[in-house]
């Protein structure tokens, strides 16, 4: 405290006001990042929800309809329903309005089959006897309607849930979302797979070189004018956008490398030239090179110059100095360049469309078939579903709905792939400090 009161009174305000901006904005961050988690939790959990089941009757134009339907939306002056879906999935939806209603009812024995294909069926009867298998009874669909007891995924009497039941409903939905195959019902575990494969793989391929080009410039470049170049290039191309890397890798690595190696193994099929994990790898190592070099020199730049002198002193050559002294100590810093790599790569996808990832594919990258990374394979990514459910799905609702799902998921691996570093780099920083003193 006499310290502080020493100081120039001008000087403590400027202290005290930094601190409180500092503070004031760690804030606002950690604000921006649970409304963003809440929106889109709230948004996903849309999807998962069951809806209402009602019995209406109204008038339109002097005729008398009656529907079975889920009510999925509602206002003062009108209902949003969805109907059976007969034949495809998001074609039902109806908007009734209240004063054309001549009956409403929630009947108990409502009962709603929701199909593999994403499709619901709503009809009254006993929940039990549908959900016997081999299926005792057929849904009074339109002519040429069949339905296999293997159609059914689950069975759910909407009306009749118990707030427990609901929640439960809503954790297997999910689970079902996270771990399913895709298809027009959802389900994304192959674009998780795809995702987390990528990114590792990309922090495989670009820490090395981005180590390696950080030392050169630091270590050995100095401050010639091609390290200033290099640096000014690095500094540029932090800044290129990201679908100008996608272009560079469908030339280079997709129809180049890739057409060659099938050119040079007669392929009929094209296997290396049609896109894959490996060219979508080294695109998003291309794109986040930049970052690691940046962040990997200015951590070289942090390391105390008596540690060089030091093991210069006792006999190392620079290289070993380099190796055993710099590196470990510069670790905290290696990790934070990792870490802003995976950020930045992990929610691109206008690179990845042009290079390896579709829309749909029934192989994983990884499995169990020799030799187990099958890295010329194309992938799906969680930022593309995002992209087709939000855009290109057949339903207006649930698409959607499944869309900020995804999003959350993503954003789920980013966070967590970035945690995982930032607790090894915490702990290999105390250890930085302790060779530093």
């Amino acid at each position: 405290m006499t310290a502080f009161a020493s100081l120039p009174r001008g000087v403590a305000r400027r202290g005290d006001t930094g601190l409180w901006l500092t503070a004031g904005a760690v804030g606002l961050s950690l604000l921006a990042l649970v409304a963003v988690l809440a929106v889109l939790l709230l948004q996903a959990l849309r999807s998962f929800a069951p809806a209402p089941v009602a019995e209406l009757r109204w008038n339109n134009g002097g005729t008398e309809h009656t529907l079975i339907a889920a009510v999925v939306g509602q206002d003062a002056r009108a209902l949003l329903v969805r109907g059976s879906e007969w034949q495809r999935r998001g074609a039902e939806y109806r908007r009734i309005a209240r004063a054309d209603l001549l009956q409403l009812d929630w009947p108990a024995d409502a009962v709603t089959l929701h199909l593999r294909d994403g499709r619901e069926i709503h009809l009254r009867g006993d929940a039990a006897a549908w959900r016997a298998t081999p299926m005792p009874l057929l849904p009074p669909g339109p002519p040429g309607f069949l339905l296999a007891s293997t159609d059914v995924v689950d069975v759910v009497a909407a009306n009749r849930l118990t707030p427990t039941q609901a929640i439960g409903l809503v954790v297997q939905r999910a689970w079902r979302f996270v771990g399913g195959a895709p298809g027009s019902g959802g389900g994304v575990y192959p674009a998780l797979v795809g995702t987390v494969v990528l990114v590792l793989l990309m922090s495989v391929l670009v820490m090395p070189l981005g180590v390696l080009l950080a030392l050169w410039l630091h270590e050995y470049a100095g401050s010639g004018r091609v390290a200033r170049l290099l640096r000014a290039a690095m500094a540029n191309l932090a800044g290129v956008p990201t679908v100008i890397y996608g272009l560079f890798g469908l030339v280079l690595f997709v129809n180049g490398i890739g057409g060659g190696l099938d050119a040079l193994l007669q392929s009929d099929v094209p296997r290396w030239g049609g896109g894959g994990l490996l060219w979508s790898s080294l695109t998003l190592a291309l794109l986040t090179l930049p970052v690691v070099v940046i962040a990997t020199e200015e951590g070289l730049a942090r390391v105390p110059a008596s540690l060089r002198q030091a093991a210069l002193a006792l006999g190392a050559t620079r290289a070993e100095m380099l190796w055993r002294v710099v590196l470990p100590v510069a670790r905290p810093a290696l990790l934070t360049a990792l870490i802003l790599a995976v950020a930045r790569a992990a929610g691109e996808v206008a690179p990845l469309m042009l290079v390896g990832a579709v829309k749909y594919t029934p192989l994983l990258p990884l499995d169990g078939e020799f030799p187990y990374l099958h890295v010329s394979r194309q992938f799906m990514h969680l930022g593309q579903s995002v992209y087709d459910l939000a855009l290109a799905g057949s339903d207006a609702l649930r698409d959607p709905a499944q869309a900020y799902a995804a999003a959350l998921l993503l954003l789920v691996v980013v966070v967590g792939l970035n945690a995982a570093a930032i607790v090894a780099r915490n702990h290999l920083r105390e250890r930085a400090r302790e060779l530093a003193v």
